[in-house]
């Protein structure tokens, strides 16, 4: 027989585990993505809010090319790259803090950062 009690526990374990899974998920905790990092081998080469709407080329030495679009909605994409894989423009549009994009051949990463998530978080290493 299930008592009222025993129901009240219940939700308050599904609450409990609902906000920790809110806050430690990926990107979770971080607010809204309110500006876009892009590095090349782990150095900043660009950095702008989120509402700076438009197109940005992205060199990163030689023929290597990659066009990224802010949406200015507070997500981003990359449009074009040379690259002969694609998987940077096949990753879509990015909105959650903490997710990111990475061209391996460019040796590039595309990351939305939020408010509270830190630019020492964690991050992608190429050789």
């Amino acid at each position: 027989m299930i008592r009222r009690r025993d129901v009240a526990v219940l939700l308050a374990m599904l609450a409990l585990a609902g906000a920790l899974y809110a806050l430690l998920r990926p990107g979770g905790g971080g607010g809204a993505p309110n500006r876009v990092v892009v590095t090349i081998d782990g150095v900043q080469v660009f950095a702008a809010p989120l509402g700076a709407k438009g197109l940005y080329p992205l060199q990163s030495g030689g023929p290597q090319l990659n066009v990224l679009e802010v949406l200015g909605d507070g997500a981003v994409r990359m449009v074009q790259a040379n690259c002969p894989d694609q998987w940077c423009i096949r990753k879509g549009m990015l909105s959650d803090p903490g997710d990111f994009i990475a061209c391996l051949p460019h040796h590039l990463v595309v990351r939305l950062q939020g408010e509270n998530l830190s630019p020492d978080g964690p991050d992608v290493v190429i050789q």
